[in-house]
């Protein structure tokens, strides 16, 4: 049996060993080819539908990426589970349980995809026992690969990334994300949050991807404020 398809006991590798080293190459090679696809997609004519409002955009090439990860996924590693946005979205259950499971954004910034703004990434997460064991990150446009492993600190192109060191956030890059939800309440949370930011003199903006500011830009920006409400696939990897 493969070693990433063994399962742990009592919170060790079956085997000893690193259990999951072949789900994060795995995960690895589909979020480049994945952003390799919608590099290309970026420029060119799509197909647009909406799922829970007018700002909550989808995309053939959302509908394309995610297959393509989950089938290659599902070949190799036949016993996992999957949540993935689209699939969540059409209906299938979003359930983490304690089995491996892969959590996957194909096209984390689809609004951005799809006026062609270049801040566009695909997230693929791992989690074991409702906890995150790696998270791979690819910003398709800048071709810069984020890797996090429990443990094992957080990379960009193989370069360690450490957090923020600022502690005053007058002075602090503070970035945030309006995400699909145009309901009262979530409008109320998200503008009394930016109000606060803005009271305390905080520098900042937004990017329209959630794993981008939350995850990926460590090394660019001193804190993220999410308070959209919507289901987080691309948090659970950022």
């Amino acid at each position: 049996m493969k070693p990433c398809e063994e399962e742990e006991d009592e919170g060790g590798a079956a085997g000893g060993g690193d259990p999951w080293k072949e789900c994060v190459e795995v995960a690895v090679q589909l979020a480049l080819r994945a952003g390799q696809i919608i590099r290309k997609a970026l420029k060119e004519e799509k197909q647009v539908s909406t799922k829970t409002s007018a700002a909550d955009l989808v995309t053939e090439t959302d509908h394309f990426v995610e297959n393509l990860i989950i089938s290659v996924l599902k070949e190799k590693f036949p016993s996992h589970r999957f949540i993935a946005e689209e699939s969540t979205a059409a209906g299938s259950k979003c359930v983490l349980t304690d089995s491996p499971t892969w959590i996957i954004d194909p096209v984390d910034g689809t609004c951005n995809f799809v006026h062609r703004f270049p801040t566009v990434a695909v997230s693929i997460g791992f989690a074991v026992n409702k906890e995150l064991e790696f998270g791979v990150i690819y910003h398709c446009t800048e071709e810069r690969l984020y890797t996090g492993r429990r443990g094992q600190g957080a990379f960009c192109n193989d370069k360690r990334l450490h957090v923020s060191k600022e502690t005053d956030i007058s002075k602090a890059l503070i970035l945030t994300e309006i995400g699909p939800k145009r309901d009262p309440a979530t409008l109320k949370l998200f503008l009394g949050n930016i109000e606060r930011l803005l009271m305390a003199q905080a520098h900042g903006g937004t990017s329209g991807s959630y794993v981008l500011p939350s995850g990926c830009r460590g090394h660019q920006r001193d804190g993220y404020v999410h308070s959209s409400g919507n289901t987080n696939y691309s948090l659970q990897t950022g």
